[in-house]
């Protein structure tokens, strides 16, 4: 059983909520310590646990680079050159005297246990986080003179489980063979945005793809038209030049049935978190030789995926639809669709590695306390989902992903790397 709590100060926030009391405790129960657990021995270990506990962060990241983080709460005043000659002062950003800590909290029940003389271990952990007073930097009023405030607003909630397999295969004097596994689902879901719910999020002015804030939604939802076909050749300026280029407009279907394609024809398009992240680990020894590797996958996670706009030269203007199309009010572009959220599933051979331990006895004669020569290769097999076009489904834009409201943003994320080694450690 243990016990903690902190208290956490700091300047970014104002001065009511410049402090935050974060408590946390857990309590575990041995029961193969217990009397009616003596008399078996099937199970070595079995401990049920439970652990809650708050924490808190002042991270955030800004949509205006230009405001230091250290005194947010403050409106800040910045030196601005005029068209006379002089030095002005302009606010960078509107004060906000109530920005204080976003919490988290979490309950973690589990357990863990071990039978079969530990051949076989198991732990189990069901876990839910509840994030509060999330810092993010919000659209507002232009009449106020900004286009977005820093405010601390809604509630999120992660939910899953986590298990993790171990078993010790094989063991004896020269050789030993184990195993893990492990399997993680979690579900996200906003369960309070206030006035803000419904709220739609952009990113990239030039293409500005949309997110949807829904509750009872993940808080990181795409948004947009459900493609519907194809626009037909004899349309197109130049349909084959580029090879294999496409027209940025497409037909999207007509959800509310009204005979026009406008913004009430938006719907939810997917979400860019996995159902299933799971790993298959082997450790084999023999003697002198050892050999390992480990296998990875994801499921269920999509991508808003503009690479195709690059990749298929959506861009041209050769593949524009021509003055003879009849239906130019029946298209959208398709960065607004669904034909750029692609499944982000992977298996992955992570990593595949053989070494051999030099022996001692010829080690001693060359001075050597021990020498191990080995090749190690990563990613080696990596299998991607059929409809993702791309190099990389785990790559996300480092600028839009920041905010939780446009996660899973792609754009020309660089490609997985293969690569294999060979090397040696000596020891003297």
């Amino acid at each position: 059983m243990s016990v903690s709590a902190r208290l956490d100060g700091s300047s970014k926030f104002g001065p009511d909520r410049k402090f935050g009391f974060f408590p946390a405790g857990s309590i575990g129960w041995m029961l193969t310590e217990e009397a009616f657990m003596q008399d078996q021995n099937i199970v070595q270990d079995f401990k049920l646990r439970i652990s809650y506990g708050q924490t808190g962060s002042n991270s955030f990241t800004f949509i205006d680079s230009s405001i230091p983080e250290e005194y947010a709460h403050i409106g800040l005043l910045s030196p601005i050159a005029t068209g006379f000659g002089a030095t002005g002062i302009y606010q960078q950003n509107l004060a906000n005297a109530d920005f204080g800590w976003e919490k988290l909290d979490e309950i973690n029940p589990g357990f863990d246990i071990a039978f079969l003389d530990r051949k076989i271990n198991l732990s189990f952990d069901y876990y839910k986080r509840t994030s509060r007073d999330l810092i993010l930097e919000l659209p507002i009023p232009s009449a106020t003179g900004f286009s977005t405030a820093l405010v601390n607003k809604g509630e999120v909630e992660n939910e899953g489980v986590e298990l993790e397999l171990l078993t010790r295969n094989y063991l004896s004097k020269d050789a030993s063979w184990t195993t893990t596994v492990t399997l993680t689902h979690n579900k996200n879901t906003l369960t309070n945005f206030e006035s803000s719910n419904g709220q739609i999020s952009e990113v990239d002015d030039k293409r500005p793809a949309e997110w949807i804030a829904l509750e009872g939604r993940p808080i990181s939802t795409f948004y947009g038209y459900v493609v519907d076909k194809e626009i037909p050749l004899e349309y197109i300026n130049d349909p084959f030049s580029p090879i294999n280029a496409q027209s940025q407009d497409i037909y999207v279907r007509d959800l509310n049935g009204d005979g026009v394609i406008d913004g009430d024809d938006r719907t939810i398009l997917g979400s860019p978190y996995p159902d299933l992240i799971w790993s298959l680990t082997n450790n084999v020894k023999y003697k002198n030789f050892e050999f390992s590797f480990m296998f990875q996958g994801s499921h269920g996670a999509e991508v808003r995926n503009i690479s195709g706009q690059y990749i298929n030269n959506e861009f041209s203007g050769r593949q524009d639809y021509n003055s003879e199309f009849p239906d130019p009010g029946l298209v959208q572009q398709r960065i607004f669709t669904s034909d750029d959220i692609q499944d982000a599933s992977f298996i992955a051979l992570r990593n595949l590695n053989i070494a051999y331990n030099l022996p001692n006895s010829f080690l001693i004669k060359a001075g050597v306390q021990s020498a191990r020569l080995y090749v190690s290769g990563q990613n080696l097999i990596y299998l991607m989902a059929d409809d993702y076009i791309g190099y990389n489904p785990e790559g996300v834009d480092s600028g839009a992903s920041k905010s939780p409201l446009t996660y899973g943003y792609q754009r020309g994320t660089a490609p997985i790397y293969r690569s294999i080694s060979f090397g040696i450690n000596l020891d003297f």
